[in-house]
Order: C-alpha cells, then structure tokens, then sequence
C-alpha cells in the first residue's frame, strides 16, 4: 500500500526532494525536523508540537 501512496504523490507533487533536517528548540527540547510533506509547513507543525507539550504541562506536568 505504502508503494502505491508513494506513486500517488510522486504524480501529483514531483519527485520529492531528499528532506533536509532542521533543528529547532520548542519548550526547552531540541527538536529535529526532517520534513518530507511538500504540503505541510515546518511552522505549523512545530506550533502543534509546543501546542500539545502546553496541554501536558498544564494537566500533568510530571510527565514532562
């Protein structure tokens, strides 16, 4: 299935670039991104991530 979704995209999208790992520091942790969704913007996915990590420093914090 996943050589199928690959053909998909390579149709649709090109042949995708070798992903280039980025870091970032979200919350104090060192974050690295390797983002290989021409679709989804770095940004908005580190927003996500300092979003969820807001949700379990609030309700449980000891997790983190």
């Amino acid at each position: 299935m996943a050589g199928t979704l690959d053909k998909l995209l390579t149709a649709l999208f090109g042949r995708p670039a070798d992903p280039v790992a980025e870091e970032h520091l979200v919350r104090g942790f060192r974050v690295l991104v390797e983002n290989t969704r021409p679709d989804i913007e770095t940004p908005r996915v580190l927003a996500r991530l300092d979003e969820a990590l807001a949700l379990i420093e609030r309700w449980q914090p000891w997790r983190l």
